[in-house]
């Protein structure tokens, strides 16, 4: 019978049923009476975890190897060899050849990476990695970067000598804010080099965004970025998301913008004539054609038709998720929809006034792309500040509304462009007399503020004077009118809170009778309606 098996094993096809099992029926008999009498043991061969054929079997021996495997300038096999043998012949060690280190190298992969390829690298192969999950709704978690984009344009400069020099090799970089529920591209800005300032730009596109997508300004509830400009802009990202969570330092993995540059880059940008690649780490046999590139280069646009290109290339994205990003923003609950309001959106991303201004009584007179505007508030609290000086920050895209700033950026006043009133009464339109009124009424709650203000220090002051050890004080010599008279002071006082006490009452009066007539209206109303049953 062990013919016929031994023919079966040979017949075996090793690639589905790999094995080592003799091929002569003896010995194949002989390997299964070894199996029953020692198990699982005989299958083991009998050098295994025998160091004795190790030529490094000393700790020092291995110490060497080890430290050359884990050697920042990253040798080779055969670089590493020959420093080993070079000490090994000193000491009297056996020689190792090129293999045995790869064989170590394979072994020790995991403690000897970090000195070789450094830190960032044994994070991002050797440790293990969280698995995550997009979020489900809409402005859960926005992440940003720049991306060099891989679009070649031609400039023409002027040399020193007065020359035209025409390059080919430039290209534009765009800042992407990014809302990972969709990987929907909430907003962008495109610049020479990413800078804080485009940075600054891309954030106030994508809070502009949210406006036209959904009616009102929204914050995202957390901001990932990483740490280019982060002294400078911290306080930005902190003002504009509940929980700002910088990515680590050098780990790609953790942004998620990574990836999304790769797909923008081979859906879109290697279809166009003016591609320049993948990028320097990438295989050769993948890039484009320099020499085609040469000879197109002519033909590449310039700044501003790449600037087009990049523009076109977001938008249609934003189109193709437009649908996705709108049902993922259904999903937010409503207690989680946090506003950003005017103020807040003027004082960081609004541009600034060249100068500053004071407050005057037509207003705050400022000076705006070159042409002069006046702006004003209703708040009695901006009129008390008169005496600061304001810088306005404004929008170019909607100037009706401003915001003004003091020197430390504590007080704040958004401010409404002054109505403009016809001189004629005949120029007078629809809108006028409202406007008018509004600022004759604002004016005349203003100086009742004043009069009582001044009525109540009148009676502070008055009361204090009765205090017999001011008697004969050139204090109180000094508190008279200009006739030299106190009762006169005092009289006019009695008088003026008597009026306002009176205008007061005349109030009162007026709201008791309109309540009263509402009462007895409902009262004829239900009389007649009942009359109709009886």
């Amino acid at each position: 019978i062990w013919e016929h098996i031994s023919e079966a094993v040979n017949e075996l096809d090793t690639l589905v049923y790999p094995h080592k099992l003799p091929d002569h029926p003896r010995r194949l008999r002989s390997k299964y009476e070894k199996y029953v009498d020692y198990g699982f043991e005989s299958l083991i061969h009998g050098g295994h975890g025998n160091n004795s054929a190790s030529k490094t079997k000393l700790e020092e021996q291995e110490g060497l190897l080890n430290r050359l495997l884990s050697d920042h300038r990253n040798l080779d096999n055969t670089q590493i060899a020959n420093l080993y043998n070079m000490v090994a012949s000193l000491l009297e060690w056996k020689k190792i050849s090129a293999s045995t280190v790869a064989n170590n190298r394979e072994k020790t992969e995991m403690l000897t990476t970090g000195g070789r390829r450094g830190l960032t690298e044994f994070r991002n192969s050797q440790t293990m990695q969280h698995k995550r999950k997009a979020p489900e709704c809409a402005l859960y978690y926005w992440t940003m970067d720049g991306w060099d984009v891989e679009l070649l344009y031609q400039k023409t400069e002027i040399d020193k000598k007065g020359y035209n020099n025409t390059s080919y090799h430039n290209r534009l970089a765009v800042v992407i804010i990014l809302d990972v529920t969709c990987k929907y591209p909430i907003g962008y800005a495109i610049g020479s080099h990413e800078t804080p300032g485009l940075i600054k730009q891309a954030l106030r596109n994508a809070i502009n965004h949210t406006a036209e997508l959904f009616g009102t300004r929204y914050k995202p509830l957390q901001l990932q970025s990483d740490h280019y400009g982060k002294g400078a802009l911290t306080p930005l990202y902190e003002a504009l998301t509940d929980k700002y969570t910088p990515a680590r330092v050098k780990n790609a993995k953790s942004k998620v913008i990574e990836p999304y540059f790769g797909r923008l880059n081979k859906e879109y940008c290697q279809f166009l004539p003016n591609w320049s690649g993948f990028g320097i780490t990438s295989r050769k046999d993948k890039q484009p054609n320099t020499e085609m590139l040469n000879k197109y280069r002519h033909q590449f646009p310039d700044e501003l038709g790449v600037r087009k290109q990049i523009s076109t290339i977001i938008e249609a994205e934003r189109s193709k998720k437009h649908k996705s990003y709108m049902e993922a923003f259904a999903k937010l609950p409503i207690e989680q929809r946090i506003e950003l309001n005017d103020e807040s959106y003027l004082y960081w991303f609004g541009d600034s006034s060249k100068y500053t201004n004071r407050l005057e009584a037509s207003g705050l007179n400022v000076k705006i792309l070159g042409e002069a505007r006046c702006y004003d508030s209703f708040d009695k609290q901006f009129r008390m500040l008169g005496n600061l000086d304001w810088q306005i920050r404004f929008d170019t895209e909607n100037l009706d509304r401003v915001l003004a700033v003091n020197a430390d950026g504590s007080q704040r006043f958004i401010l409404q462009e002054k109505y403009i009133q016809p001189m004629a009464l005949a120029e007078r339109k629809e809108g006028d007399a409202l406007a008018l009124n509004q600022v004759n009424d604002f004016n005349r709650e203003l100086e009742e503020s004043v009069v009582e203000f001044n009525t109540h220090n009148y009676a502070v002051v008055g009361r204090l004077m009765e205090d017999e050890r001011l008697n004969g004080t050139l204090t109180k010599l000094m508190l008279v009118n200009s006739n030299g008279q106190h009762k006169n002071i005092k009289n006019q006082l009695k008088q003026k809170t008597a009026q306002l006490q009176a205008r007061t009452d005349r109030k009162e009066k007026q709201e008791t009778v309109k309540v009263w007539r509402e009462e007895q209206d409902d009262y004829l109303n239900d009389k007649l309606d009942l009359s109709k049953y009886l």
